[in-house]
């Protein structure tokens, strides 16, 4: 969000962007005089370069992982997708983190983009060690990249449908349209979710929610995506379309 890490100065492209979290320019630039001089005391540019193959290493085998299970072929097979040019960049913390969520990241905007932060667990922060310097691709992690990779897809799909953000109000109480956006967006994408964990790796714990638990819109969505099936040739985007639809009739009755 910023055009040069020696002067933060921040890109006006992202403005909307602070409103999600509370913030303006004003608070930016009250902090900038801390950010710079933390910035200049601790050498970052050195430290990321001394560290380089540090990093490279403990990522080494998340990396194998995924490319030897083929999981980004797999769920972009799911969506009858055959787009080459995406883009989904994993920024990775090694140590335990305030900000081990997955966010939005945006080049200008791209759709055709997206990044997430990937938090790998220890006991305390204080006291990393070998097991926890290297990342490895369990059932959690599969599900945030279904998940991440789902909104590249899904995106798209989302401003095409979403329509006027007015009738959602009831579903989100006194929130932005990018919040009311956000919610929407995730009332599908986590169900999704969880269908290619039961597919794909044969976890059932999105599903077992989704069918004993979940008592609002989203498990009739859930019960609509398992009618899904590439291989029966249907554009995604029917079903997409659907699960729009009820999401609009949820909110209408409220």
């Amino acid at each position: 969000m910023f055009k040069d890490l020696q002067t933060f100065e921040f890109d006006t492209t992202y403005t909307k962007e602070l409103k999600y979290y509370g913030l303006n320019t004003k608070t930016l630039d009250s902090v900038k005089p801390m950010m710079l001089d933390f910035y200049k005391k601790s050498n970052f540019n050195e430290f990321y370069k001394s560290n380089r193959n540090y990093y490279n290493q403990a990522i080494s085998q998340i990396e194998k992982q995924v490319s030897d299970e083929k999981l980004f072929d797999k769920v972009m097979s799911f969506y009858q997708i055959k787009e080459k040019d995406l883009e989904l960049i994993v920024f990775v913390e090694l140590t335990n983190s305030a900000n081990n969520k997955a966010m939005d990241f945006y080049d200008n905007y791209n759709p055709k983009k997206r990044a997430i932060i990937l938090a790998n667990y220890c006991e305390l922060y204080t006291e990393p060690n070998s097991s926890n310097e290297i990342m490895e691709l369990d059932n959690s992690t599969r599900g945030v990249l279904y998940h991440e990779i789902s909104h590249l897809v899904t995106n798209k799909l989302l401003d095409k449908h979403i329509g006027n953000l007015s009738q959602y109000n009831s579903i989100c109480e006194d929130c932005n349209n990018i919040q009311i956006t956000d919610k929407v967006d995730h009332m599908i994408v986590y169900p999704l979710q969880a269908i290619m964990m039961e597919r794909f790796d044969k976890n059932s714990r999105g599903s077992d929610f989704y069918l004993t638990k979940c008592t609002d819109v989203r498990k009739e969505i859930y019960q609509r995506l398992t009618k899904y099936r590439p291989e029966n040739k249907v554009p995604f985007e029917k079903t997409y379309i659907d699960c729009v639809n009820l999401i609009k009739e949820s909110a209408s009755e409220k």
